[in-house]
């Protein structure tokens, strides 16, 4: 039966609920074992607590680097990047020595990684075991943390998202435009006028959704002021996650003129 790991770091969000979604789709197909783990599982706790505290201080308190980061594939050069991250994998493995272990025992038949952390440090063990390594990328922008030698797919959230990685040399062939994963009962039919009632939206005006949890607050504001400044009625919901500093940021905006 074959053995898929699918792995995640709990630094954020987005990358342990994609994991969990992809562990759950798994599930449901005959003949399969899946294993889904979160990396920080097979660390030490005061390792597991910087990462995690350094990436959500950057992500909810600092915003224009996040981006900056998040975009940062679209700089420089392809060369520069692969080299730096080889460079990373080298520092970083000598924290992930017990991690690695977990992995060569599990003997694995494929490895679905949706963070950049074990996705660099088994690049070596899945040369070596001849066990092809996939990324999926939680992000419809891409980070050059993402690029590395030796990747047998990656699966992407949109067509930008693929010509990004192929304008920086990744085989088209290995990139693959599937969406992120999330839960299958998203998938599952809903009554419309049940699901604006337990959120409290009325019942009868279009609804536009705003995902900026992890996008500058500016932008967001932005984006938001144009949306109800519209002379067409609707209602605009603005999905914040863990960022105060977005919500602070909204906490003024009055209806538009559609709305009075």
């Amino acid at each position: 039966m074959p053995k898929i790991l699918v792995l995640h770091v709990s630094a954020g969000t987005g990358h342990t609920s994609a994991a969990k979604a992809l562990g759950e789709a798994f599930a449901h197909r005959p003949n399969v074992e899946v294993l889904v783990q979160d990396v920080f599982d097979h660390i030490n706790t005061p390792v597991k607590n910087t990462i995690q505290k350094g990436y959500n201080e950057i992500s909810t308190r600092a915003q224009p680097l996040y981006s900056m980061v998040h975009s940062s594939i679209n700089l420089g050069n392809a060369e520069d990047a692969l080299s730096a991250n080889r460079l990373m994998t080298t520092l970083g493995r000598p924290f992930l020595v017990r991690f690695e272990r977990y992995v060569a025992e599990m003997r694995p038949d494929a490895i679905i990684s949706t963070m950049q952390i074990p996705f660099h440090v088994l690049k070596a063990y899945e040369a070596s075991a001849g066990v092809p390594g996939y990324a999926v990328i939680t992000d419809f922008s891409v980070q050059s943390s993402w690029l590395r030698e030796g990747v047998a797919g990656y699966f992407v959230a949109s067509d930008l998202t693929r010509d990004i990685l192929v304008r920086q040399k990744v085989p088209a062939a290995i990139v693959h435009v599937t969406g992120i994963p999330v839960k299958l009962e998203i998938a599952e039919p809903k009554e419309p006028a049940a699901i604006r009632t337990a959120h409290d939206l009325p019942p009868d005006l279009p609804l536009i959704t705003v995902f900026g949890g992890g996008v500058a607050v500016d932008r967001i504001r932005s984006l938001v002021e144009q949306l109800i400044a519209s002379d067409r009625p609707s209602v605009v919901a603005v999905v914040a996650g863990r960022n105060e500093q977005l919500m602070n940021a909204l906490s003024d905006l009055q209806n538009g003129p559609a709305c009075d």
